[in-house]
Formats: C-alpha cells, sequence, structure tokens
C-alpha cells in the first residue's frame, strides 16, 4: 500500500495512505475578518460540524472606550458572566459579574493607543442546549490589565451567528475556528 509521508514543525512527520481521505484535526478556521462600526456579526459560523468554536480577536480597539461585548445571534437578553481581572500595577484582583445582561461584557476597555486581545471559547451554540463561554482579555500598555471569565446563555435556542461590538465602534480582526470532534 502507497502513500505520502508529510513532514510537519518540529520534526513531526505524518503518513497519509493513498485512496484515503485525511481527517480534520485541530482548528478549522470557519470565518472572521475586520472589526468594525457599532458591531460586526458574522454569519454561520456555527453548525452541527462542530461543537466548540475558539474565537481570537486581535488589535482591538473601541472608538469610545466602551466596553467590549459578544453575543450570539439577535439574542439580547440571558447572558450570565462572573470573572475577575487584575491591573499590571498590582491592583485587584477585581471581580465582576453580570446576570441577565444583553451580551457577554467582554470587560477589557481598549481605547486611544491601547489595543486589546481577547481569547474566547464557546461550546455548543449550535446545539438546542444551554451555551456556555469562556474568556480573557490582555491589555497592551501600562496601565491595563488581565481578566478571565466565563459565563453561559440562559436559552436553549440553536445559533449560527456571532456578533462582536462595543456600543459605538470598535476596529481590530477577529478569527473563529471550530474544534474537530474527530
Amino acid at each position: 500500500a502507497g502513500g505520502t509521508l508529510y513532514f510537519t514543525s518540529a520534526g513531526v512527520s505524518v503518513f497519509q495512505a493513498d485512496g484515503v481521505a485525511a481527517a480534520a484535526s485541530g482548528l478549522v478556521r470557519v470565518g472572521g475578518g475586520t472589526l468594525s462600526g457599532a458591531s460586526t456579526t458574522f454569519t454561520n459560523v456555527f453548525s452541527a460540524t462542530y461543537n466548540a468554536y475558539k474565537v481570537i480577536v486581535t488589535n482591538a480597539v473601541s472608538g469610545s472606550g466602551n466596553n467590549t461585548f459578544f453575543k450570539l445571534g439577535a439574542t439580547v437578553t440571558g447572558y450570565y458572566y462572573a470573572g475577575s481581572y487584575s491591573t499590571y500595577a498590582g491592583a485587584g484582583p477585581t471581580t465582576a459579574a453580570g446576570a441577565n445582561q444583553s451580551a457577554w461584557d467582554l470587560q477589557g476597555v481598549a481605547a486611544g493607543t491601547r489595543t486589546m486581545g481577547y481569547r474566547i471559547e464557546i461550546q455548543n451554540p449550535f446545539l438546542s442546549v444551554q451555551t456556555v463561554a469562556e474568556w480573557d482579555y490582555i491589555s497592551s500598555d501600562t496601565a491595563g490589565a488581565y481578566g478571565a471569565f466565563g459565563g453561559f446563555l440562559n436559552n436553549t435556542t440553536s445559533y449560527t451567528d456571532l456578533v462582536l461590538g462595543a456600543g459605538v465602534s470598535l476596529s481590530g480582526r477577529a478569527d473563529i475556528f471550530g474544534y474537530s470532534l474527530s
């Protein structure tokens, strides 16, 4: 039986037999792009193909200094979260929480020259069960902070769309990946 031996980074090799389709593995990009305006909607990024997703937001800046947020589809109620953050100057940890909110509050404020990075994990947005999420943020200036949060959406609606915003304006980039089931 023939095949091809592929060499990847760090000396790892993978053999792929002839006539056999390669199984999807790891993270698969399902959407993303540039953030602009009060909010950006990424449509059809959640599906039955994946149960868990990772969203990476880079170089985020909110023009008004408003906290950034994310939500699923058009739902504007039922978001619960809790977490804490500490400043680089050593203040904290400070806790923050929200019950029955209009979106999940990412907490980080990116204003002026400060940029933010966010890592968001979302589980089961497409399934008709409660969706859970966890996220953290990192700011890029000496007055900044690091924070970690988690929460759930109190409904069992199936979603396909993700919305990221900041109320007035948000720039930056978001990349959305699905975790392979195999």
